[in-house]
């Protein structure tokens, strides 16, 4: 912890280490989603492109409510900064890029195929890397928060997940997965909490409209009890985690056919 933390670190003594928090899973999974995704070679290229991309990503609502230029120039800088990573990226040669994730050269190769250009096919992998990273960093961010703020769930979490850590391999990620019931509550209870999903519809024709921000659907007392307010995991343990994450009431990722197709990525990403 002492090594990964030590660009963040404020201050620390013997038994702990005060760093700000937000940062540090931010570009923890910024950097972990990089490299998944694209390998090494993208942060050979730019070593900053995490920090940068936090930047933008901060500012990125100016770019989805269409905010005019003059008002937008941080923003576009540190997008054109990305795009400029991404596009000397995708100027190297396949052969010298390894460890990226298989449908990332099968993406660039169909691209390729009809056309597409070396600069295109980085400002469209641009927007791959932000749906990548933009929710997963907060979410970590929110579940620690919450834990840490409820220290009773800390032993629990750490007695039910001591066995994925105990085999030759760093983390036994599939017992993470399959096995810890209080650490998946955890993560819907924080998604209950801090989400904020939101849909867009073009109107095309006269409509009636009868639609409510998702989030409110999180804190109705009639599913979830008179205790909405509060972080309580085990909402959603045993049979009513599977009600409850099924139900009309639930919209950390939006639905239909428009719901997040990085959900159960998201998920394991998060909680491992």
């Amino acid at each position: 912890m002492r090594k990964s933390c030590a660009p963040y670190t404020i201050s620390q003594d013997d038994a702990s280490i005060n760093l700000p928090l937000m940062q540090w899973c931010s570009e923890y999974f910024v950097r972990a989603g990089g490299l998944a995704y694209f390998g090494d070679m993208l942060s050979a290229i730019d070593p900053q492109l995490a920090p940068t991309f936090i930047a933008f990503d901060d500012l990125s609502w100016q770019a989805i409510y269409q905010y005019p230029r003059f008002l937008t120039k941080r923003m576009r800088s540190e997008r054109d900064q990305n795009q400029r990573a991404f596009k000397k990226y995708f100027e190297v040669p396949q052969s010298q890029r390894t460890g990226d994730a298989w449908f990332t050269k099968t993406m660039e190769n169909e691209l390729r195929a009809i056309g597409v250009g070396t600069e295109d096919i980085a400002k469209l992998l641009v927007t791959l890397h932000w749906a990548i990273n933009t929710n997963t960093r907060k979410t970590a961010f929110w579940m620690l928060t919450y834990i840490l703020r409820n220290p009773s769930y800390i032993e629990p979490l750490r007695k039910e997940t001591e066995k994925a850590f105990d085999g030759e391999n760093l983390v036994d990620l599939d017992y993470l997965h399959d096995n810890c019931p209080l650490l998946e509550a955890v993560w819907f209870e924080t998604l209950r909490l801090a989400s904020n999903a939101a849909s867009v519809r073009r109107v095309a024709e006269d409509t009636v409209i009868g639609v409510i921000p998702y989030r409110l659907l999180h804190f109705d007392e009639s599913v979830y009890g008179n205790n909405v307010l509060e972080f309580k995991p085990e909402r959603f343990m045993g049979p009513a985690n599977e009600k409850l994450t099924r139900g009309d009431s639930w919209r950390p990722f939006g639905g239909g056919k428009t719901m997040c197709s990085g959900r159960h990525v998201a998920k394991r990403a998060t909680r491992e």
